[in-house]
């Protein structure tokens, strides 16, 4: 079906199984290293899933419709889904800002762009009130359209209110995001770092014949701030993947002051705190109700300190 999954759900009027995904291109012979996969390494797409039977074999002839070639633009890491009732369904990308209109067999109806730095992180058909709501996490808004009228015109905008998040990281946030800045205008660092985590995939970026690294596993950007060295085999600071953006990405790499931004944003990525610690962060084996279980003996805190 993909490689990362996204929103999915059944279509209303043809009962196949949309999933929204991202198909990596980590295991192509012929793209395995960093120069081969710059702007390449994925692919922003739409599967159509022709349900089987319950007991029934399971489904493997999908179709698959690629959100890189739709027009205006491509959508990338296609994120949110919301059908009508003839089938046809709205869709949005986390990394570009605009949205598509598909038909129900996924063929395109309409696509509207969205303010610059968006991030769209939602999107609701309300068919009896003909309204269309698009969250826009980038710009803390929600933006309402007109679906009974050509172009999907903008009807309101609705203010989320304050936003905690300081100007210089919602610069980096967007940075991080932003799909313009990839060879396709539809690749970013939250390609492969989901959340600012990691995609579950091994990837081979060797620079031959200066660097041969071999396949090596997608790291988490969450909690790096102290403990640099960084990358793979603690040879680089985080300024040194500024050059990422050109040779990953294939595109253009940031001036100090967009360097300064996107450090913040990654520097503010923590680890949730631990649901097992003790309120008062004493070493103990006092455990959170509702997380016990049978093997709670080898579940020791202090025996793993």
């Amino acid at each position: 079906v993909g490689t990362v999954l996204f929103a999915h759900g059944v279509n209303p009027v043809t009962g196949q199984l949309w999933v929204l995904n991202t198909q990596s291109i980590n295991a192509d012979p012929l793209l395995d290293s960093e120069p081969e996969v710059k702007g390449l390494f994925s692919q922003n797409r739409l599967t159509l899933v022709d349900l089987p039977p319950v007991g029934g074999p399971p489904a493997t002839a999908h179709t698959f419709v690629s959100l890189d070639s739709g027009p205006p633009a491509p959508l990338g890491k296609p994120y949110q889904v919301s059908f009508g009732s003839n089938g046809a369904a709205v869709i949005i990308g986390a990394l570009t800002d605009n949205a598509s209109v598909l038909a129900a067999n996924g063929a395109h109806l309409a696509s509207f762009t969205l303010p610059e730095g968006s991030i769209p992180r939602g999107v609701l058909f309300h068919e009896s009130a003909q309204r269309l709501y698009v969250l826009t996490w980038g710009t803390n808004l929600i933006q309402v359209r007109s679906t009974n009228q050509p172009g999907l015109p903008v009807l309101a905008t609705l203010d989320l209110g304050y936003d905690p998040t300081s100007p210089l990281r919602q610069e980096g946030r967007r940075i991080f995001y932003d799909g313009q800045n990839s060879l396709l205008d539809n690749l970013s660092c939250e390609s492969c770092h989901g959340e600012g985590l990691f995609d579950h995939l091994t990837w081979n970026l060797s620079d031959f014949p200066v660097d041969d690294k071999g396949a090596l596993f997608t790291q988490s950007l969450k909690g790096i701030e102290f403990t640099k060295p960084y990358h793979w085999r603690g040879e680089r600071e985080l300024g040194d993947f500024n050059g990422a953006f050109a040779g990953v990405l294939g595109g253009a790499t940031l001036v100090e002051q967009e360097f300064a931004a996107f450090e913040e944003f990654v520097f503010g990525l923590q680890n949730p705190a631990n649901p097992f610690e003790d309120p008062r962060r004493v070493l103990n084996d006092r455990r959170t109700l509702g997380f016990e279980s049978d093997t709670h003996e080898r579940l020791s805190a202090v025996h793993g300190q």
